[in-house]
């Protein structure tokens, strides 16, 4: 059996990454931020229910 060979990851995709992740932090952090996301990932969740349903019939994202 080969190995799979790994993807190689060039400084900007790496860097990037890691700033994003830093800031999913900080924005966890931000009680006043995360307040005023809630009623967006209210809308994100239905979306996604909403086609996940027309895509794979009754399943629900939690």
């Amino acid at each position: 059996m080969t190995k799979p060979k790994s993807k190689k990851f060039d400084e900007w995709e790496i860097e990037e990454a890691l700033r994003t992740i830093t800031r999913a932090e900080e924005i966890k952090q931000d009680k006043a931020l995360m307040g005023a996301l809630k009623p967006h990932f209210k809308k994100r969740k239905d979306a996604v229910n909403s086609a996940a349903e027309i895509l794979y019939g009754k399943g629900k994202v939690k």
